[in-house]
């Protein structure tokens, strides 16, 4: 994507550097020193016209800042000196506060606690309630230090952090919301660019010399100057910022060297065993299939249904399922659960455990065909079962064992049966009383006893055979 700078809003009261808020429809909006930019990611286009959104959402004069809190509510700071609010589900912006210091600049806000606490440029803090607007003020945590260059706020459940730097100086403190108290986490003569917390709450802070990693206590610290990649080469360049992300990944960019990405469990496998495995015999152990279970997994073996807990790497007999039956599959919606068998589709909930009366003996395989759809391959041809109503209705006429079925795209799937490969074209079901409409034409038809097309597998090239 490329803009032109000479488009960017301008923004007379920022003097920091990059600065990114995601809004609630997810567009980003980037602050630079003395600009702002808006990029609708839906469009993926940048929008130039910012000053029309603004007078959209009821604000009529120079908005010279700009915030986006972790609510994601908008904060505006006019011309005029007043700052504007406007929650992400209203439309228009109010004024929140009539008149802010002249003398001394807003630098950052954040929400937290149903309070907004600013923070300006001279290190005075305030808290402003969002809903009674009383007003809570706190100590001044740099006094006349110089520190009032640039300024980050983080919060994190009850504290929030800030990272201050002066000329070639930089300075973390957290104020702990609820005793108003300030606690100093590092200061150094050098600037600091970045803080972030990970998901225990440790504080990572990136620096010209590396990244420091300080545990919540504040009482154990310790300082990774170099980052050694995978290929063996190591990276001595400034980092520039550190993210956390949802599945425990970490994103780490560099002065000069990219975009580095770590995971702890990357390339790591975890090897679950035979003797992990109760009630079983010296015989392998065939898996068959997994499904997600209330934050478990579902193991569906050739033995049986078995249930592991990830935590404490412990499986035990399904206590739904004890049989010892071949299941080739398993599956659940909600708190139901379908286990395909070699003696037919069984469903398992917290009231009843059953098996359901079918036109077929063995199912093979199923696969999600629309929402509550499923498709069964079974020794009686292919069927479909509607998992709100536990429904299931023949699909194919002919009645020879299907033993795999792909799809190939929204509504085409090829298949195998035991009389070779066929496709299939089945039209969305939209009433209980309706039968599938669906195209049946065999592609490959077995013309030798001892060719069998036993499998069928889609890749983004299209179907792979397995022939035997």
């Amino acid at each position: 994507m490329h803009y032109n700078e000479d488009k960017d809003y301008e923004l007379s009261d920022y003097s920091g550097y990059h600065r990114l808020y995601i809004g609630p429809n997810d567009g980003i909006w980037l602050k630079n020193t003395y600009s702002l930019k808006y990029i609708d990611m839906k469009k993926e286009k940048l929008i130039t016209d910012v000053d029309q959104i603004f007078q959209k959402m009821g604000i009529n004069e120079k908005v010279t800042d700009f915030f986006i809190d972790p609510n994601k509510d908008f904060w505006y700071k006019g011309e005029s000196g007043k700052l504007f609010f406007k929650p992400k589900d209203k439309e228009k912006a109010s004024v929140f506060i009539d008149k802010l210091p002249k003398n001394d600049p807003l630098y950052d806000l954040t929400v937290a606690k149903n309070q907004v606490f600013l923070f300006y440029r001279s290190g005075q803090v305030e808290a402003h309630h969002l809903t009674s607007k009383k007003i809570r003020h706190f100590k001044n945590s740099i006094q006349n230090k110089p520190y009032h260059n640039t300024l980050l706020v983080v919060p994190d459940k009850h504290y929030i952090y800030q990272l201050r730097n002066g000329d070639s100086l930089g300075i973390a403190h957290r104020l702990d919301m609820n005793s108003g108290e300030w606690e100093m986490l590092l200061k150094t003569d050098y600037f600091l660019n970045t803080l972030s917390i990970d998901w225990n709450r440790n504080i990572w802070i990136t620096n010209p010399k590396g990244i420091m990693q300080i545990d919540t206590s504040l009482f154990h610290k310790r300082t990774i100057e170099k980052l050694k990649l995978l290929n063996g080469d190591v990276i001595n360049s400034e980092i520039s910022t550190i993210f956390f992300d949802k599945n425990k990944g970490v994103w780490i960019g560099t002065l000069n060297r990219g975009l580095l990405y770590y995971h702890r469990d990357r390339f790591k496998f975890k090897n679950i065993g035979h003797k992990f495995f109760p009630h079983t015999s010296e015989k392998d152990i065939v898996i068959n299939g997994f499904s997600e279970f209330d934050d478990k997994v579902l193991v569906a073996t050739d033995n049986g249904v078995f249930l592991y807990y990830p935590k404490n790497q412990k499986i035990e007999r399904f206590s739904r399922f004890t049989t010892p039956l071949k299941c080739r599959f398993i599956f659940t919606e909600d708190d139901d659960c379908w286990i395909g068998t070699s003696n037919g589709l069984y469903i398992s909930n917290k009231k009843t455990f059953q098996k359901l009366k079918t036109p077929f003996s063995q199912v093979y395989q199923y696969l999600g065909a629309s929402i509550h759809q499923y498709l069964l391959a079974t020794d009686q041809g292919l069927f479909l079962l509607n998992s709100k109503n536990n429904a299931i209705t023949q699909v194919t006429e002919k009645s020879a064992p299907i033993f795999n079925i792909s799809r190939i795209d929204s509504n085409k799937y090829a298949g195998v049966s035991r009389e070779g490969l066929f496709f299939i074209i089945l039209k969305k079901i939209v009433s209980k009383q309706q039968k599938p409409i669906l195209k049946f034409a065999f592609f490959i038809k077995r013309t030798r006893p001892s060719m069998i097309c036993i499998r069928i597998v889609v890749d983004g090239y299209g179907p792979l055979l397995r022939m035997d």
